[in-house]
C-alpha cells in the first residue's frame, strides 16, 4: 500500500471516528452528561481501537468549526469534574449551561455522576 493511500485511510478513520463521538454527545439529553473515557469506549466501533480520552477531549475542541451545534458542556471528566477546557471563561461557561439544565455541581464543582450520567441503550 503506497503511503498517501495510508494517510488517506487514517484520514478517513479519523474522520469517522470524529463523526461518530460528535453523534454521540448530540445524543446526551439535556440535563444529563456523558465522561470523555465513556465516549472513547462507545466510539471503539468506527475508531482504530478505544481512543484515550485525552484524544476525545481534542475532538470536541476542534468542534466548533466543525459541529459547532454540539451540546460540549455535557461532556464531564470521569471523575465528575468539568471538562479541561484551557480557558477560565469555558469552565465557567459550562458550569452555567449545565446549571440550566438542572444539572449541578457541588462545592468543590464536582457533578453526582450516578445522578446525571447517562447512558446510552446499546444499539
Amino acid at each position: 500500500m503506497s503511503q498517501s493511500m495510508s494517510q488517506t485511510l487514517r484520514s478517513e478513520r479519523w474522520e469517522a471516528c470524529c463523526r461518530r463521538i460528535y453523534d454521540l454527545v448530540r445524543r446526551i439529553p439535556c440535563g444529563k452528561v456523558m465522561t470523555y473515557g465513556q465516549l472513547a469506549g462507545l466510539a471503539a466501533d468506527v475508531c482504530d481501537s478505544a481512543v484515550p480520552a485525552i484524544v476525545v477531549g481534542r475532538i470536541l475542541a476542534s468542534s466548533g468549526r466543525f459541529a459547532p451545534d454540539l451540546p460540549w458542556w455535557r461532556v464531564i471528566g470521569c471523575e465528575g469534574r468539568r471538562g479541561v477546557l484551557r480557558k477560565r471563561h469555558e469552565r465557567s461557561r459550562q458550569r452555567d449551561l449545565l446549571a440550566r439544565e438542572g444539572v449541578h455541581a457541588d462545592a468543590e464543582g464536582r457533578f453526582d455522576l450516578p445522578a446525571y450520567q447517562y447512558s446510552p441503550p446499546d444499539p
